[in-house]
């Protein structure tokens, strides 16, 4: 590993006590782990409801769904966290995001957002193999990339999204 990359692991350390599993209405399973840091916000514009018990997860709200005014007031949410510094990148796509099991899309987010806020997506990944797999190419992502720079990554990849139609 590049002595630059190693030099800059403390920045990537996650502690589970930093995130809150939110759930996807009365199911238990969690659609995402939101840091801590993004939960108040979350509950102050109603997309997440309080938790019931101490034991009980946050739950997204019942009415935020594709094409709903809570889709868009959680675009306009995760905008404002860029513009803040919060979100350390805007791609102006956005990603479908499901629900545990689910085959069908709850909603739409921009997929840095998703990212952070610890959603799950679908994805492609591709590495390359040679015939008789006596050697692999794997791709390093670049230092400059606002996720994971310098870790592994793979050559050819790709998300389900859609263009954003949030406006900057």
């Amino acid at each position: 590993m590049p002595k630059s990359a190693a030099a800059d692991t403390g920045r990537v350390c996650i502690h589970d006590r930093d995130f809150q599993a939110v759930c996807w209405q009365s199911e238990l399973e969690p659609m995402a782990f939101v840091p801590s840091a993004y939960v108040e916000d979350l509950l102050e514009a109603g997309l997440v409801l309080p938790a019931k018990g101490p034991f009980q997860p946050y739950c997204f709200h019942p009415a935020l769904s594709a094409g709903s005014q809570l889709e868009a007031d959680f675009q306009a949410l995760a905008f404002r966290w860029y513009r803040e510094g919060k979100l350390p990148a805007w791609r102006e796509e956005c990603f479908d995001l499901f629900a545990p099991g689910s085959t069908k899309a709850k909603f739409k987010l921009e997929r840095v957002a998703a990212r952070h806020l610890g959603f799950w997506t679908e994805a492609v990944h591709v590495n390359g193999l040679l015939a008789g797999g006596e050697m692999m190419w794997l791709a390093q992502r670049s230092m400059t990339k606002d996720s994971d720079p310098g870790m592994l990554d793979n050559m050819v990849a790709g998300g389900k999204r859609q263009r954003s139609r949030h406006a900057r």
